[in-house]
Parts: structure tokens; sequence; C-alpha cells
């Protein structure tokens, strides 16, 4: 079976494959434009149904490459779009990971300077708190505070603001 010309580029390393298909698609099909506009629309149809929400349907598609510059652009987009939210998922991550770590060294220092007995209560307490500014700022307390009741005290009462 004779294959089209530029069948042999679908698989050249760094070529966008929808690109290397317009190609072979437009040399198999290029005196016929008709054929050519339905191969279009039926890329399109499918990249559509494979990829939704990427891309808007318009009719300046013409053709074969239109068709792939444009999928190279929703490519890119998508590419951007997932970067961007991965990116804003790692923040929150980092933050949320900023915040447990913040916990723990609060609970070491409350052993340490109250006894384990503190170490229940005021877990429970400083979950409630999700601010890192906050939890620093508990952390003076520990120190100014002269025992482990006085310092629940205070944390209960901070806490519920």
């Amino acid at each position: 079976m004779k294959m089209p010309a530029g069948y042999d580029e679908l698989y050249l390393y760094g070529d966008a494959p929808w690109r290397a298909l317009a190609r072979t698609l437009k040399a198999h099909y290029q005196e016929s434009g008709t054929l050519q506009r339905e191969l279009t629309e039926l890329l399109l149809v499918l990249f559509e149904k494979r990829f939704p929400g990427f891309g808007e349907r318009n009719d300046d598609i013409g053709d074969l490459d239109m068709l792939a510059t444009r999928v190279e652009q929703w490519y890119q987009q998508a590419l951007k779009k997932g970067m961007e939210q991965g990116m804003q998922k790692g923040i929150r991550q980092g933050i949320q990971q900023g915040i447990a770590a913040e916990r723990r060294l609060l609970l070491r220092l409350i052993e340490r300077f109250y006894g384990k007995e503190y170490v229940g209560k005021a877990q429970a307490l400083l979950e409630q708190i999700n601010d890192l500014e906050r939890l620093t700022e508990i952390g003076e307390w520990i120190i100014e505070e002269d025992s482990g009741e006085a310092f629940l005290a205070r944390l209960e009462l901070g806490s519920s603001c």
C-alpha cells in the first residue's frame, strides 16, 4: 500500500502531530477542496470532543493548515492554563504545609515549656487557626506566659477572635 506524501513525517521528533497530520492530508487531498474542508471539519469536531472547552468554533478555519495552527494555539493555551493551575495548587499546598509545620513547632514548644498535659487541649485550639501570622503571634505567647493554664486561657480567648 502506497502511503501518502508526508506520512513518514508523522513521527518526527519535535514536530506537532497535528501539523504533520495536516501536511499529510493536505498533500494527499490537494486536488479536492471539498474533501479537504470536510476533513478539516471532522478533525475540528474530534478535537473539540477530546478537549472540551478549548478553542472556539469559528468560520476562519478554512483549511488544514489553519486548523493545525489553531490546534497548536489551543494546545499552548491549555498548557499555559494547566501550568497556572498547577502553580496555584502548589502555592496553596505550600501554605497549608507551612501552617501545619508551624502548628507542630508550637506543640513541641508547648510541651517543652509547660508539659505534655497541655498539648492535647492546645492542639485542638490550634487546629482552628489557619493564619500563619496568627500562629507566629501565638508562638510569642508561649514565651510570655508563666504557666500552661495562663497560656491555654489566652489561646482560648485568642482563638475565638
